[in-house]
C-alpha cells in the first residue's frame, strides 16, 4: 500500500484489495467494510474470530466477505510505519457524470481491470458527486459499504453503470455522513448495495 500521487492516506480501495487477497478464494465475495479514520501508515490485517470483546488499538475498520456456506472477518489495524509515497499515472474511471443537488444520478466508467478498480470507479464517481453540493463539500472521504455480494475475481469490464440514489443523511455539527443506495451494472451481472460518504461544510449543505 502507498500514499499514492502526494495523497496524504492510504485509499480504502486499497485496503480492501488487501483484504480481498487475503481470503485466498476465488469464490470469495464483498459484502461489507467500513472505515473508522483515515491513516497515513502501513496497515496489517487481522482476522476477527468470533465478536470483538474489546477495543483494538490502531483499529481503522473492517471488512467481510461471504464464503460459500461462511463468513470472514478482517480488522484494519494501523502500524508505526509510515506508508511510502508513489507517484504513477492517476487512473480516473468514473465518466459521464449525470446528477443533481441531492446525490441523485448516474455514472459510468469503462476499462475496468478487476474489482478494485470497480471500487475505486464507484469511489470516484461519488466523491464528484459530493463536492458538487451547494455550500461546499470538504474532506470528502469514503467511509464504507454493506448489503453487496461482489465477487472478489471479477474480470475486466468494458463499462460499468452506477445509478446512486440518496437514502439518509447524519449530521454532527460542520461534518455530515450520507448513505447512497448504489446499483451497479455490468456484462458480468448487477449487485445493490449501500455506500456511505463523510464530509465536511462551512456552511448549510443541501443533501435531502
Amino acid at each position: 500500500m502507498n500514499l499514492l500521487n502526494g495523497r496524504p492516506y492510504v485509499q480504502g480501495t486499497q485496503l480492501l484489495d488487501l483484504a480481498a487477497r487475503a481470503t485466498g478464494r476465488d469464490d470469495a465475495l464483498l459484502e461489507s467494510a467500513r472505515f473508522l479514520r483515515i491513516t497515513d501508515r502501513i496497515v496489517m490485517l487481522a482476522e476477527r474470530h468470533g465478536d470483538r470483546a474489546t477495543s483494538v488499538p490502531g483499529l481503522l475498520g473492517s471488512a467481510a466477505f461471504l464464503l460459500k456456506g461462511s463468513r470472514v472477518e478482517y480488522d484494519f489495524i494501523e502500524t508505526e510505519d509510515l506508508a511510502p509515497r508513489l507517484e504513477c499515472a492517476e487512473q480516473k474511471y468514473a465518466n459521464r457524470l449525470d446528477h443533481d443537488c441531492a446525490l441523485r444520478g448516474s455514472f459510468e466508467a469503462t476499462d475496468l481491470p478487476d474489482l478494485q478498480a470497480l471500487l475505486e470507479s464507484m469511489v470516484q464517481g461519488l466523491k464528484l458527486m459530493h463536492q458538487g453540493l451547494p455550500g461546499g463539500a470538504t474532506d470528502v472521504w469514503f467511509t464504507g459499504l454493506r448489503g453487496f455480494a461482489l465477487p472478489v475475481d471479477l474480470g475486466p469490464i468494458s463499462c460499468g453503470m452506477f445509478d446512486i440514489c440518496p437514502l439518509r443523511r447524519l449530521v454532527s455539527g460542520n461534518r455530515i455522513q450520507t448513505f447512497s443506495d448504489v446499483r451497479i451494472h455490468c456484462e458480468h451481472g448487477q449487485w445493490r448495495g449501500q455506500v456511505s460518504f463523510a464530509f465536511s461544510v462551512q456552511g448549510e449543505c443541501d443533501v435531502d
